[in-house]
């Protein structure tokens, strides 16, 4: 399993980078996703600040799934393919903000502001869901 830090170290148009990339290729051609880059290791770390007795409860205790750095990289790369393929196919819903590029949250509480006042101005209730 290569570690995040040596990811990091390496040249990225180095001889890693290109083997990675043809990791992701292969996945992405033969469409299949390694079970060793879905298996995660589960570490189970201590919340800080509770006390001997608090540390008796399980919600004392917070679960973290280590993922495969590599497995992490191909799922980034699969998921940029997949955001490009709806936006060039237009497949996502106008109002769809999630996963859009210039659509954030701050759209997104825009449009709900918006939408309230015009509702209120027209003497209508609004209500969300």
């Amino acid at each position: 399993m290569l570690s995040n830090s040596l990811l990091k170290a390496c040249d990225k148009d180095g001889a890693l980078a290109r083997v990675l990339a043809k990791i992701t290729d292969a996945c992405l051609t033969l469409e299949h996703f390694l079970r060793r880059f879905r298996a995660a290791l589960v570490v189970v770390l201590r919340k800080p600040g509770k006390t001997v007795e608090q540390q008796k409860e399980a919600s004392a205790y917070r679960p973290i799934s280590l993922l495969s750095v590599v497995g992490k990289m191909i799922e980034a790369v699969l998921t940029e393919h997949v955001i490009r393929a709806a936006e060039e196919h237009r497949i996502l819903p106008e109002m769809q903000i999630g996963f859009r590029q210039g659509r954030s949250t701050e759209v997104a509480v825009r449009v709900v502001t918006d939408t309230v006042r015009t509702a209120w101005g027209s003497g209508a209730c609004a209500s969300l869901l």
